[in-house]
């Protein structure tokens, strides 16, 4: 064999190594491409093949299948109640729209609790409009409501300065699971995670708007005449209202985590397009 024909022979060889040596991906790379059912590495893959670990479809795992839920492709009022009632009726296909990376978290969730905080007040407010016997001058209905309203935003506010402590924290605990895809987990898509789950807090709003119609039927049926039952009444709303609000949080609290927890795994598969080198031009 001559020289060329050895060298020829050598690049053919070469060639057919590199055609049958498979390419090995580094699975501790946040953006290697992973099933986002199992967690099976589907980099360099045929995309119109399905994952060899579960089946699920690889194009349904791309990074551009993760087109937003309605509040992330434009933010507004109405697109974050259709949020709600999307993670709440279909919450494993809404997990699935998720953008992990979007900026806005932070935002939709000071939105969630504070549309929370304004139905809890309102609807508080207006459960006082009903009251006891012939007391139903329209100035007593409008400073009633005005002062319940008053008094419910407040105690709204701690609820909510609760629930976004609470919401900070699920975030720090996740960050720190000893999970082998730990890595891909970062800040935004924990914040994304927790932002889509604070529609549970309504729950919380619930709970307390529900003990506030007990209290009220209860002075509706007992009609108290003298000071005296009146202060017993008002020690019985008191009481009312503090664990309405105790079991309104830890509702909650319990709803959130296990919302964080039940989703963990989806938002550590999940892939996310890998950015740009910055150009030396």
């Amino acid at each position: 064999m001559s020289r060329a024909e050895h060298e020829a022979e050598g690049v053919r060889t070469l060639t057919s190594m590199e055609e049958t040596t498979p390419i090995k991906y580094d699975p501790m790379d946040p953006f290697t491409l992973l099933c986002e059912r199992c967690g099976y590495v589907i980099e360099g893959l045929d995309q119109d093949g399905v994952c060899p670990e579960c089946g699920k479809p690889i194009v349904e795992s791309l990074p551009g299948a993760r087109i937003g839920t309605a509040w992330q492709q434009k933010q507004s009022k109405r697109n974050l109640f259709r949020t709600w009632w999307m993670m709440f009726r279909y919450p494993k296909k809404s997990i699935e729209l998720i953008r992990f990376d979007h900026q806005k978290c932070i935002e939709q969730l000071t939105q969630t609790l504070i549309l929370i905080l304004l139905v809890g007040s309102v609807g508080t407010a207006t459960t006082h409009l009903v009251r006891p016997r012939t007391d139903t001058s329209i100035l007593n209905y409008v400073i009633g409501f005005a002062l319940i309203f008053g008094i419910s935003t407040i105690i709204g506010l701690f609820i909510s300065a609760y629930s976004l402590a609470f919401s900070g924290i699920c975030v720090l605990v996740a960050r720190s699971f000893p999970t082998r895809f730990r890595h891909r987990i970062n800040a935004d898509s924990l914040w994304n995670l927790t932002a889509h789950g604070s529609f549970v807090w309504l729950s919380t709003a619930a709970i307390v708007l529900g003990g506030q119609v007990v209290e009220r039927a209860i002075w509706i049926i007992e009609d108290p005449q003298t000071d005296y039952e009146k202060r017993i009444l008002i020690y019985k709303s008191t009481i009312i209202l503090e664990r309405s609000i105790e079991i309104g949080l830890a509702v909650g609290s319990f709803l959130l985590v296990y919302f964080v927890m039940r989703n963990y795994k989806r938002c550590a598969y999940a892939n996310r397009v890998c950015p740009q080198e910055p150009s030396d031009g």
